[in-house]
């Protein structure tokens, strides 16, 4: 889990390079979120490790609001 005054070490790429925990801007909004794709449906599920906060899903080919990856996390630091 990460907290607020956690720092991640990613490595900074807008292509989805498979399952994994992402540095994402989305709707202006920057977060941290763990991106699994469903290819058979075209969803993105963006989970939120954080029990707090809700997980949601996209739909690739329905979605208004632009998502963008800004890197895939390559270690955390807590």
């Amino acid at each position: 889990m990460l907290f607020p005054d956690s720092w991640v070490i990613f490595e900074e790429s807008a292509d989805f390079k498979g399952d994994g925990l992402y540095v994402l801007n989305y709707n202006g909004q920057l977060m941290v979120k763990l991106l699994q794709l469903n290819p058979f449906e075209n969803i993105l599920e963006i989970i939120s490790v954080n029990k707090e906060y809700k997980s949601y899903s996209i739909k690739l080919d329905e979605s208004q609001t632009p998502l963008f990856i800004k890197g895939k996390v390559l270690r955390s630091v807590i």
